[in-house]
């Protein structure tokens, strides 16, 4: 699937006509976008873009747009829509269109403009909506043609932000913001539906701040509970080292939240960054649960201290000498994280090894 750049027109060369009457003032058209985040009024420029408005327009009147996607949201440059469903489907479009972007208009914030590949004259139905001024899209551009834009965004500007603050699921039914409808607005009716954008607007972004104070209302809840069950985890996993027969009076504990006790100090030299660390070790949960052990393998565990291990074992490996052996207890932070390794590590997982570091091979 070739991917759609962010910019320029598509389409077949329709004529200049094609408006409703009524729908016209002095060659701008009116078009009203309705999102699940709120609608925008679009005031398109026959007159400078007269191919752009005419396929943009054919898409509207087709109802085409109902029920598509803006499906690319690249902070403080673009949103762009028009070319995939809700499920993540590309859809059929019209012939591609000639190339306007000569016509002086420039890709200034909230200015609408058509989206094509790296071939000049290939813009169909995709669109996008700029975030800031970009001039560098602006004609000639890199390519001796830059991208066409047709009109602009002139009442609901900040349902288009809200848009552009929404982050993109790819792939993921609900993973962007959906146009629900798209239809051309007379002339004599634009001040009133700037009124009702208005309006509309105000209840969806309250709406939008009462899901975020919900969102952050959840994930302070979230926080806390996985705190406490960190702290929890902790006491108990001490408490199975103990019985383990170590001393857990003379552990440490790190900045970085890591709890370390030495079984068998070692001897030598701290190892390098360039130094080869054969360990063998086992990794039990807190509870006792045994999730993987390179003894029951038989075959020792080669680590570089450059990666390719969790940051606990990075900086505990780095204070072994050969032959150390130590229990250590890293906490989600310096193991998997909020993500867990699934299957075998759930999210925010404290974790117990013991680690011998068995050579060091310099």
């Amino acid at each position: 699937m070739k991917h759609m750049m962010v910019v320029a027109a598509m389409v077949s060369v329709f004529g200049v006509g094609g408006a409703l009457a009524g729908d016209e003032t002095d060659g701008k058209v009116f078009v009203k976008m309705s999102t699940s985040v709120g609608d925008y009024l679009l005031e398109l420029d026959r007159t400078k873009a007269p191919i752009s408005v005419k396929n943009f327009l054919a898409y509207v009147n087709d109802g085409f747009y109902t029920d598509t996607i803006f499906h690319r949201v690249v902070p403080n440059f673009v949103v762009q829509g028009g070319g995939f469903s809700p499920n993540w489907q590309k859809k059929s479009t019209k012939t591609p269109i000639q190339n306007e972007a000569a016509n002086g208009l420039k890709n200034d914030y909230g200015t609408i403009a058509m989206a094509r590949t790296g071939e000049p004259h290939s813009a169909t139905s995709q669109f996008y909506i700029n975030m800031k001024n970009n001039d560098n899209l602006n004609y000639p551009g890199r390519d001796e043609w830059g991208y066409c834009v047709f009109g602009k965004v002139v009442a609901g500007i900040d349902a288009v932000e809200r848009i552009h603050h929404m982050p993109v699921r790819r792939g993921q039914p609900g993973g962007a913001v959906v146009v629900t409808a798209a239809e051309q607005v007379a002339a004599d009716q634009v001040e009133s539906v700037k009124s009702g954008i208005k309006m509309s607007n105000l209840e969806a972004g309250k709406a939008e701040a009462a899901r975020k104070e919900k969102e952050a209302a959840r994930m302070a809840k979230e926080q806390a509970e996985a705190g406490h069950k960190i702290a929890a985890d902790f006491e108990t996993a001490k408490a199975f080292i103990a019985s383990k027969g170590a001393d857990v009076s003379k552990g440490v504990k790190t900045d970085s939240g890591l709890w370390y006790v030495d079984v068998v100090m070692g001897e030598g030299e701290l190892p390098s960054l360039s130094d080869k660390i054969l360990t063998h070790y086992t990794g039990w949960f807190p509870d006792g649960k045994k999730f993987d052990s390179s003894v029951d393998r038989g075959t020792p565990f080669p680590v570089n201290l450059r990666g390719g291990v969790i940051a606990a074992w990075l900086e505990t490996l780095k204070t072994m000498k050969q032959g150390g052996k130590r229990f250590i207890i890293a906490p989600p932070a310096i193991a998997y994280g909020a993500q867990g390794r699934p299957p075998s590590i759930p999210r925010n997982s404290t974790l117990i090894f013991e680690i011998d570091a068995v050579e060091i091979q310099r």
